[in-house]
């Protein structure tokens, strides 16, 4: 379990990198804040609107294609998902997709953090009950054997007494 949970830590530590990326990439100088340059509002547009379009395209593809490889490389179907909706949404959306996945990955660590800790706590107190008692029953085997050697001296000491009785009362 302790490699289990290991594992999982590092995927979320990785995971919440790739994303904090993908955040850089999509608050950089060449993006944020010109929504309106690189959307279009109207169905006619200009040929430097256009070119704004195409560049946006490429931001966001590189943001789809870091996301996708990153989900890829990690097993993420989180960070998967994310890359898909990069690919298809404005960028406010994803940034804030984004932000609430960060959120929920660290909300999980916090739970699994938690978790293993109590998990810890409940070994730590089972071991030392399962220590305790094994030194009882030691203590007990121990106080058994003496017992029985004790036994054992009384039972030789009873047939010599009784040998005597029956000496001194072959004598009188």
């Amino acid at each position: 379990k302790r490699v289990e949970f290991v594992a999982r830590s590092k995927t979320r530590a990785d995971e919440l990198v790739a994303l904090k990326k993908a955040i850089e990439i999509l608050s950089s100088d060449g993006v944020s804040g010109n929504a309106s340059k690189h959307l279009p509002k109207l169905t006619q547009m200009s040929f430097l609107q256009r070119s704004s379009i195409r560049r946006s395209s490429s931001v966001n593809k590189r943001v789809f294609d870091f996301l996708q490889s990153a989900g890829t490389r990690l097993g993420s179907s989180a960070l998967a998902l994310a890359a898909v909706r990069a690919q298809d949404g404005p960028f406010d959306k994803v940034t804030k997709m984004i932000q609430d996945l960060i959120l929920k990955l660290k909300s999980e660590a916090h739970d699994e953090t938690q978790k293993n800790a109590f998990c810890n706590k409940e070994l730590a107190e089972n071991k030392k009950t399962r220590e305790q008692h094994s030194e009882q029953a030691e203590s007990l085997r121990s106080k058994s054997e003496q017992l029985s050697s004790r036994k054992a001296k009384l039972a030789d000491r009873r047939a010599q007494l009784s040998d005597e009785i029956a000496e001194l009362n072959a004598e009188i």
